[in-house]
């Protein structure tokens, strides 16, 4: 993880996906896991990056959810990850923003 950037973890793929839905954050490794540029994916529905028939899961009641999500690489073919999503604290300006994350295979 950089000192300067700690969103920038090298063997986390993370993602930060606002209430409305829209990509609003996008690490280097999350590119290498799905192929996407930060730039063709933020401000861009997430939904957008499910696989073919896949559900987005349901926003909990609480802070957390995890659970397996199949996603679409860039080129098409399927990427499925355990995913970890953390609900941003309201003290911190970021109540309805979730952090998503999953280690790099």
């Amino acid at each position: 993880m950089r000192a300067d950037d700690p969103f920038d973890d090298p063997v986390t793929a993370r993602a930060v996906i606002a209430a409305d839905g829209t990509v609003t954050r996008w690490n280097e490794a999350a590119r290498r896991l799905l192929g996407h540029r930060a730039e063709d994916v933020v401000g861009r529905p997430a939904a957008r990056l499910l696989a073919n028939g896949a559900q987005p899961p349901r926003p909990p009641a609480d802070t957390r959810w995890s659970g397996t999500l199949a996603l679409r690489h860039r080129d098409g073919r399927t990427v499925t990850v355990w995913l970890l999503a953390h609900r941003g604290r309201p003290e911190e300006g970021e109540a309805d923003d979730w952090l998503a994350v999953t280690p790099l295979p």
